[in-house]
């Protein structure tokens, strides 16, 4: 316009009006599903790949993609897209939420795959490398990558998880790295601990107080100061803190249309320093929670909004193990003992009892994909899934019973929840006044054997009964 000599400029006015009519519709819209902004989104890259082979126009249609895309990021809404400028292509690059939590039964990789969302955030991974490598695979994956296991990947990503990770006890200078904060909530945890609050201080003897920044805000401070890097603040147990009382006027900051640099971006005058506070949009906040504790139902509404939740549930196939005994795979009734099989039959009796968010977990089994050792089932049977059985079905013996299938087992057959023969006579003499109360015990000894196990194989019944509809031995069975 100021030299009157580029005739490539109405394709820039092109370019820019339908980008404006992109973000008019992002902004009315707010869908990643939504048809019509992805045929205008369609119409606008057509028009990038035309205008990156004009040399002419190739400098100005970047300058408007970057900031449209930065309009769009703090959308949330759709994949961005980003010009590769030595092959004059546009390249896809989904995106993911700013506010994220992963939730699940116990012992479903919610920690596990934290670990990797997180570097996959930091070092700007696509969502579909960082899908490829968060664990959940199937088993046609993991055949034709057998040479290649998850552990092997996964402890690679753990090595840079703990290089991007805040050192609070380490002096370095070189803190720029530190990209990734840790923290998990609890019913103590509070704002003065997150955002900011008054502390003591002890100075030549005496005490003193001053007003100290809380760890998440000294985390947005740095990111706001490096904006081309991404930081990623884990909150483990997320469900477990008082939302409100932790994230205080914040809750309304985290959100993205409300980021520092989105369209609707807002600050707060945080009430012991008066700072005017803001949350930057290259900060990503992710939470795990665990459904066993709480429900999503039941958590803080306003957290439930502005967050996307990612469920994880147990996942069986992931477990190839059939245990081993003297070098030989086990046989329960010609059946191997397959520990895939144990997980889901138990899974499917708890979601029957009681619900799917109670379930168990395939990471507490995955060690046995190595072992195969009945000492190490044993382990996790008695040591691991007992006590949350215990913890689900309120020491209520019966249900845990008929989730490990002991109630199907005939009287010579060893139960891992055995029924005691007290008689209340003999405990308390002749008395009237306490009713007849079944008493049960743990048998250790019961997980130790394979035949222990046979109730909680697919296609194994009931015992059989006589005619008299007395249990008969199952030996034969």
């Amino acid at each position: 316009e100021r030299t009157g000599e580029n005739k490539e400029y109405p394709f820039i006015i092109k370019c820019i009006n339908d980008g404006y009519a992109v973000v008019f519709t992002a902004e009315l819209v707010g869908s990643e599903d939504d048809e019509r902004l992805q045929i205008k989104i369609n119409d606008l890259s057509n028009i990038y790949d035309k205008e990156l082979e004009n040399e002419n126009t190739k400098n100005i249609v970047n300058v408007y993609s970057k900031k449209l895309k930065e309009i769009l990021n703090n959308k949330n809404l759709i994949p961005n897209k980003e010009v590769n400028q030595d092959k004059k292509t546009v390249v896809s690059k989904p995106q993911l939420p700013v506010n994220m939590i992963l939730y699940g039964p116990p012992g479903t990789g919610k920690t596990y795959n934290s670990v990797i969302y997180a570097v996959g955030i930091i070092e700007k991974w696509s969502k579909k490398d960082i899908d490829k490598n968060i664990g959940i695979v199937t088993a046609e994956t993991q055949q034709n990558n057998e040479n290649q296991t998850n552990d092997i990947k996964y402890s690679e990503i753990l090595k840079k998880f703990n290089n991007y990770k805040v050192k609070h006890d380490i002096s370095d200078d070189n803190t720029d790295n530190w990209q990734i904060e840790f923290v998990t909530f609890h019913q103590s945890y509070g704002y003065e601990e997150f955002i900011e609050g008054i502390k003591p201080r002890t100075e030549n003897g005496e005490i003193r107080y001053e007003i100290a920044d809380g760890v998440f805000k000294k985390f947005c401070k740095k990111a706001e100061n490096n904006p081309d890097k991404n930081y990623v603040f884990i909150i483990d147990e997320i469900n477990r803190g008082n939302i409100s009382k932790i994230f205080g006027e914040l809750i309304t900051l985290i959100e993205d249309t409300k980021r520092i640099g989105a369209a609707e971006e807002m600050r707060a005058t945080l009430p012991y320093s008066g700072e005017s506070f803001g949350v930057p949009d290259n900060v990503y906040i992710l939470g795990t929670m665990n459904t066993a504790d709480r429900s999503i139902s039941l958590m803080d509404t306003a957290l439930r909004r502005r967050f996307r939740f990612v469920e994880m549930m147990p996942d069986p196939t992931l477990i190839k193990a059939n245990i081993v005994i003297d070098g030989k795979k086990t046989d329960v009734d010609g059946k191997k003992l397959n520990v895939k099989e144990i997980l889901e039959t138990m899974n499917k009796r708890i979601e029957y009892l009681y619900d799917r968010e109670h379930t168990i977990g395939h990471s507490f089994f995955m060690k046995l994909n190595e072992t195969k050792s009945m000492d190490d089932l044993k382990n996790v049977m008695l040591n691991s899934v007992l006590p949350l059985l215990q913890e689900y079905f309120y020491d209520d013996y019966n249900k845990i019973r008929l989730v490990l299938g002991d109630n199907q087992k005939a009287g010579n057959e060893p139960c891992f929840v055995a029924k005691k023969n007290d008689n209340k006579n003999d405990l308390f003499g002749a008395t009237d006044e306490i009713n007849d109360t079944e008493v049960f015990e743990i048998n250790e000894a019961a997980f130790d054997k394979p035949e222990s196990y046979k109730y909680l194989l697919s296609g194994t019944g009931s015992p059989k009964h006589d005619q008299t509809g007395a249990e008969t031995s199952s030996e034969n069975n």
